[in-house]
Parts: C-alpha cells; structure tokens; sequence
C-alpha cells in the first residue's frame, strides 16, 4: 500500500486583501482506511457573493460522498455521481437561504489515487499535475475554458455537469499538484499548456520534507503570500500536494 505526504494551503489573493475580501479557494483531502486517497479543490467565483461558502460545500461534499460511493463504484464511476450530489448540496443550500444558486457559484476539481491508477474530474479551471518515477511532468487535467476566453464553468450553472470534464491514468504517480487557477501563470507555459518545471520542483521537495496534516501548512501559505508569488498573480491561490512517502 502507498502511503503518501499531503501538504495543502489556501490564501486569498492580494486584490481580495485590498478590498478586505476572504479567500474564496478551499480544498481538504481525506486518506480512507482502504489506503485511498481523496482531494479536492474549489475556487468560488470572485463575482458571486457567497461563492466562499459554495467552495467549502462542494469540497466537503464531494469528499464525503466519494467515501460512501467507493465502497461500491468504481472511481471513474463515483465521480460524476459525487458531482451530482455537490450540486444538489449547493442546491439545498441556496434553497434553504432563500437565495439564487448563482450566488453559491464555484469551480470543483477531485482526484482519486487508488493503489493502481488516479482518476480526476472537474469543473473549472482547475490543474491537475502529475510528476512520474522519472522525474518527468504532465497534466492529468487542464483548465476547462467557456465560450470565451476569460470565462469558465461553475458547477451552479445551468447543464453545468454535461462540462464535466474526467481523466483516468493507470500506475501511480511520484507527486501529485492539484492547483486553482490563481497560480496558472506560474505553473504552465500558457501557449502550450505544458506544465513548468521549475515550479514544480521545490514545490514536491518541500512536501516530501513536510509534516502531513489535514490543516493548511503555514510555511507554504507563507509562500503564496510571497511577493514573488504576488507580483505574478492577485487572485485567490491554492495548492494540494501529494508525494510519495
């Protein structure tokens, strides 16, 4: 069974902390007792108003629901099933406030690493990194853009599930980033959406060299609130790193 270090961190972009906004981002993971490992991420939508709440919820949810459904289901299947059920969360959610779904409106990605393959699904413009035995670098998933340049999906719009976008790979990988789309202009090279190494490389040492806690690391936090990272970005940034132990 592979056990692994899981690093995480989720701070609000420094145009958010102008405007004394709260991070819209969150991600959590959860190691099953079978040795599986669940992750996922959220980034709210800057223009929703509890967009923060529809990103806890979807990744809470998403979590609590892929435990129950791997007991029976495949991966590749509880996925899909798993997004339904975060949406009908939020759904409830906006009902029980009285409120339009919209304003709950969130991206959503969610890994799996079972001890023979990962699968990942999302909604958004989340990245999913995979870094093999060979120290060579790939998306698993990429940013899902909308009709236009500068939108995306949101797991509360209309037909949203039908954008669903899923990927499965065999084996397991020696690290594993999952990112918001704060950090994508650091993390790919844009014009061939190939991941960058360089950002990636200290990135899995530290992790490999991390205490593996369920709360945010605060050393890595510190790190995307650095000015290197903040003159390059002013959105909302997460990170969720997996390594091999």
């Amino acid at each position: 069974m592979s056990t692994w270090n899981i690093v995480s961190a989720f701070i609000a972009g420094s145009l958010h902390q102008r405007r004394s906004q709260p991070c819209q981002d969150y991600a959590a993971h959860r190691l099953l007792p079978s040795g599986t490992l669940l992750l996922a991420c959220a980034d709210g939508a800057g223009s929703a108003e509890f967009s923060a709440d529809g990103a806890r919820l979807a990744v809470d949810t998403v979590l609590n629901e892929l435990e129950d459904l791997l007991l029976q289901e495949t991966p590749s299947a509880a996925l899909p099933l798993a997004f339904e059920k975060a949406l009908a969360a939020l759904s409830a959610l906006a009902q029980e406030r009285g409120l339009p779904l919209n304003v709950f409106a969130t991206t959503l990605t969610a890994v799996i690493l079972t001890a023979s393959e990962v699968t990942a699904a999302q909604l958004g413009d989340g990245c999913v990194i995979l870094q093999d035995t060979q120290d060579q670098f790939s998306p698993l998933l990429l940013p899902t853009r909308g009709e236009y340049a500068n939108e995306t999906y949101f797991i509360t719009m209309p037909g949203a599930l039908s954008h669903l976008q899923s990927a499965s790979q065999p084996g397991l990988p020696q690290a594993l980033v999952l990112m918001t789309d704060g950090l994508l202009r650091l993390a790919l090279d844009l014009s061939t959406q190939t991941p960058h190494p360089p950002f990636f490389r200290p990135l899995i040492e530290f992790a490999r060299q991390a205490p593996s806690r369920p709360a945010p690391n605060q050393d890595l936090a510190a790190w995307l609130d650095s000015d290197k990272v903040r003159s390059r970005t002013e959105d909302d940034k997460t990170l969720v790193i997996a390594v091999q132990a």
